[in-house]
């Protein structure tokens, strides 16, 4: 999906932007994956998680803008569209995660 949405604007849009939305999306779906309940009634994870997950996606969008890593990875800044389409995305491939775990759950309930 963000290869087909970034590629043909530049391939350092699409490098910066898949970087962005890998990470984001890995640390939504850690939330979703770290327990068969669904995630609202699943709790809290460890604080440690919730600060280093939060540290991870602030340098994950700090990266791009600061001037010399964004040299250094050959980012380009991300616009602010381009930012709420790939969170968008994420989310929904969280949504999509746990529907497809709540299935899944009552069924290897089943065979317990």
């Amino acid at each position: 999906m963000y290869f087909g949405l970034f590629y043909r604007i530049s391939e350092e849009m699409l490098q910066t932007n898949w970087f962005i939305a890998s990470v984001i999306t890995e640390l939504l779906l850690m939330l979703s994956i770290r327990s068969l309940l669904p995630i609202e009634k699943a709790g809290w994870p460890a604080p440690l998680i919730v600060f280093l997950s939060a540290a991870a996606f602030l340098i994950t969008l700090a990266l791009p803008i600061i001037p010399w890593t964004s040299a250094f990875f050959e980012f380009t800044k991300p616009t602010p569209a381009h930012l709420i389409l790939i969170v968008s995305l994420a989310i929904l491939y969280l949504i999509i995660s746990e529907l497809v775990k709540r299935p899944l759950a009552r069924f290897l309930s089943k065979n317990d």
